[in-house]
């Protein structure tokens, strides 16, 4: 489920944001298009995924985890050359605050 924007995250207010609850970070392409990190507890520490990915206590990353961060940077990247993702928080977020139909 993804986690709702707060007043500390209005650095990312018009970026296009994925939430991964699974690592508990919120990911989005920077204005120089880098690929950038912030927890979803402390999305004013900003991080770059290279940084992240390369730190301590995430060496002994297996190849599946790093598939999925290289797939969210995938997604971000389409979404930035004007594609679509249904993996996007705001897409997901409409999905879930839709009013069922009467």
């Amino acid at each position: 489920m993804p986690y709702p924007l707060t007043k500390h995250m209005s650095h990312m207010t018009k970026k296009k944001t994925i939430t991964s609850t699974k690592y508990k970070k919120i990911f989005w392409l920077n204005d120089n298009l880098d690929f950038c990190c912030s927890p979803v507890d402390a999305p004013q520490q900003v991080d770059y995924v290279s940084e992240w990915l390369s730190s301590y206590r995430f060496r002994t990353l297996e190849s599946k985890q790093v598939d999925d961060v290289l797939e969210i940077h995938q997604h971000l990247v389409i979404v930035s050359m004007g594609g679509f993702s249904t993996m996007l928080d705001s897409y997901r977020n409409k999905q879930t605050n839709t009013l069922p139909k009467q």
